[in-house]
């Protein structure tokens, strides 16, 4: 798994920042699991890592697919009739605006925690559309399903991609970085 590469990679260029990360923060996906543990690792970190559901990718009915099936419908898994196509009803999952929103309530709560505890950086290991629309609203972009197109367009989150966001004292969103694959 390529991943693990880049997950420690990913690590060792968090060790280096400062702040140093005192806290990882996992989605309970296997592989997010997988990334925090071995970014974990790296920062030498001695509380365990937490696992947020608030950070879960989307709820899809295109789970299970295969990716050269994704990749077929272009990665639209919020479009109606690519879900007709699978014969499944969108109204039982998640749209992209609902994700971001639920995303968006636990980044704050996460940023809240972290201030009262003063711990002043933190690592969320997550999905693709998950920093999609993390990134939409830290550039003050509504996060719609028509955004994260557009956004997409210019890259796509890529394994193990980092998306730094920097929060001042009272929480405000003051600082981002972040690369995309191309």
């Amino acid at each position: 798994w390529q991943g693990k590469t880049k997950a420690a990679a990913a690590g060792e260029a968090l060790k280096a920042k400062e702040p140093k990360p005192r806290l990882v923060i996992s989605s309970p996906m296997l592989r997010a699991k997988e990334t925090a543990q071995a970014i974990h690792e790296k920062l030498e970190l001695k509380q365990q890592i937490l696992v947020e559901d608030g950070v879960n990718e989307v709820s899809s009915p295109f789970e299970g697919q295969t990716l050269e099936y994704m990749a077929s419908i272009g990665w639209e898994l919020y479009d109606p009739e690519k879900a007709m196509n699978i014969e499944a009803d969108l109204k039982d999952h998640e749209t992209f605006e609902k994700m971001s929103d639920r995303v968006l309530k636990t980044l704050h709560q996460i940023v809240a925690k972290a201030l009262k505890d003063q711990v002043n950086a933190v690592v969320v290991t997550t999905h693709g559309d998950v920093c999609v629309g993390i990134r939409l609203w830290a550039t003050g972009n509504e996060p719609t399903r028509r955004a994260r197109s557009d956004a997409i367009k210019s890259g796509y989150p890529g394994y193990c991609c980092v998306t730094s966001l920097r929060f001042d004292a009272d929480g405000k969103l003051v600082e981002t970085d972040w690369k995309s694959k191309k």
